[in-house]
């Protein structure tokens, strides 16, 4: 079901997260590790895929202490929410404007 993501905390500290989230692969782990990086406070974000047969991927966050890892991922999240939609409202505008 959409939305049901499921995840384990491998390590959690003030400053770092490490988060092995099931059912994934390239495709979200890079635009969540990228995205990630864009936020204030956002020392280090990447991702791994643990081996190619396993379908999951690892994520990291590492912060300065100025916000926690998984406020970071929240913000990441919600600004890439807020693009898509912006997204979609501007092609349904630009697709109503040509039946026009």
């Amino acid at each position: 079901m959409p939305g049901d993501l499921k995840y384990n905390v491998k390590k959690r500290t003030d400053t770092e997260i490490e988060l092995e989230i099931i059912g994934e692969d390239h495709t979200l782990g890079n635009l969540l590790a990228k995205r990630i990086l864009e936020e204030k406070g956002v020392l280090m974000s990447y991702y791994r895929i643990e081996h190619p047969l396993k379908e999951s991927i690892i994520l990291y966050v590492k912060t300065d202490g100025s916000i926690t890892p998984l406020e970071a991922i929240r913000r990441a999240l919600r600004n890439t929410i807020s693009q898509i939609d912006s997204i979609g409202a501007e092609i349904d505008s630009k697709l109503k404007e040509a039946k026009a």
